[in-house]
């Protein structure tokens, strides 16, 4: 993005600097924020998913919002460094491209996965809008070594709520006490394993949300360190 803007003459690092500030400001501000931030999805997402979902209805209105939205931040960041707005659609359909090409993935998920599958039956309870998840999951081969995956979105009810939980745990089969969440956020994925009766494992790396929720039974650093810590 900093090469592409550059070469029209804006200043690219300036704008990958205002550009994450300018989103989150207008997405906390707009009307779908609410809702949104209820169901785990971010103003980075508003910045390239499609959202192409027809249910629930929110999905539909925030379909609508998107194209706007990412016109307004790439105009707004190319007035803020003084460059050429007209650039914005350009530099908007760039970053979609770029971003919903690559999706970021943990090193150690693939070895850690196929390892605890041979010994444990495995969930994926996330919040987010469902084309959305499905689309970064479709950008790996993860998808196999779970038996159940479950979306805010689809269910309807996003984490902590336990319902979506117990939804998985039900798919799984297995009982609250037969089971541990690993997530990286104390108010979603804490609280809500707490809520179930699950154990709740917090994985605290370089960006994870320690926000208020109760403590975890255990704190790892890396995907690595899960099987020795399911152990004890």
């Amino acid at each position: 993005m900093a090469d592409r803007a550059a070469r029209n003459g804006a200043d690219g690092r300036a704008l990958s600097d205002i550009a994450p500030r300018i989103a989150a400001a207008l997405w906390a501000t707009s009307y779908v924020y609410e809702w949104a931030e209820r169901f785990g999805i971010w103003w980075g997402e508003g910045l390239w998913a499609d959202f192409d979902d027809e249910r629930p209805p929110e999905l539909r209105v925030l379909r609508d919002f998107a194209p706007g939205f990412r016109h307004a931040v790439w105009r707004d960041a190319l007035l803020a460094i003084g460059g050429d707005e007209t650039l914005a659609p350009e530099l908007a359909e760039a970053f979609r491209a770029l971003r919903g090409a690559e999706q970021p993935l943990d090193p150690d998920a693939y070895a850690v996965l196929d390892d605890l599958s041979r010994d444990h039956a495995l969930g994926l309870v996330t919040n987010g809008a469902p084309s959305v998840q499905r689309t970064k999951l479709a950008g790996t081969t993860l998808a196999p070594y779970f038996k159940a995956m479950l979306i805010s979105g689809e269910v309807g009810v996003p984490k902590p709520d336990p319902r979506i939980f117990r939804a998985a745990l039900d798919r799984l089969g297995a009982s609250p006490s037969e089971a541990a969440m690993v997530g990286d956020s104390r108010p979603r994925d804490v609280a809500g394993a707490r809520a179930t009766g699950m154990r709740a494992i917090q994985i605290a790396r370089e960006k994870f949300d320690e926000g208020p929720g109760p403590e975890p039974d255990a704190r790892i650093s890396r995907l690595t360190e899960l099987r020795s810590v399911l152990e004890r």
